[in-house]
């Protein structure tokens, strides 16, 4: 039958044996870390990502801020927006 083990299986040398549970005193003196409260539990985490110590820049990134448009309407109809967005595009398609 399989699936529970019988004396001849046991003797198998090929099969991992089981360690006989020892009582050490290291595993007595291991004592569970103290909770910290959430607070520095919170600053912990992020001072691991907050690093004083500045490192070489892997890339450089090009200066090129956003133009503001020459013409601001704010006011402006939806429909004149439309006449203008629609003639602006058939002069770039002629």
């Amino acid at each position: 039958m399989h699936g529970y083990s019988s004396s001849e299986e046991s003797d198998d040398p090929r099969r991992p044996r089981a360690q006989p549970a020892t009582t050490n005193n290291s595993d007595q003196k291991k004592k569970k870390k103290k909770k910290l409260p959430p607070q520095k539990n919170i600053n912990r985490t992020w001072k691991k990502f907050s690093n004083r110590n500045f490192h070489k820049a892997l890339a450089v990134l090009p200066f090129d801020p956003v133009q503001p448009p020459a013409t601001y309407d704010s006011n402006e109809l939806l429909s004149a927006g439309y006449e203008r967005a629609a003639e602006e595009c058939r002069r770039k398609v002629e």
